[in-house]
């Protein structure tokens, strides 16, 4: 593999990362609307299609978190504990 072709794939795989990033802050966001709106667990877990541990997951980081709501700094929670449990 030529350098540039090595810069190309890591270049794509960083593209991505991004886009899954975003899609996760995507969802951190809906999840924290809902539940502004008093929407259970268990109705957020359908409506979005994701497991009622993840809902759950974000809802305690959401609980914990300053004053100020920042779906990014969630985003980054969840990433690092799931590779923590790598």
């Amino acid at each position: 593999m030529t350098l540039l072709e090595k810069y190309r794939e890591e270049r794509e795989a960083g593209r991505e990362e991004s886009r899954q990033e975003g899609e996760l802050c995507k969802t951190v966001s809906i999840i924290h609307k809902m539940l502004q709106k008093n929407r259970s667990i268990e109705e957020i877990s359908e409506l979005i299609g994701e497991e009622n541990s993840f809902v759950q997951r974000v809802r305690d980081l959401l609980s914990v978190q300053d004053t100020e709501y920042d779906p990014v700094k969630v985003m980054k929670q969840l990433l690092s504990s799931a590779d923590s449990q790598e």
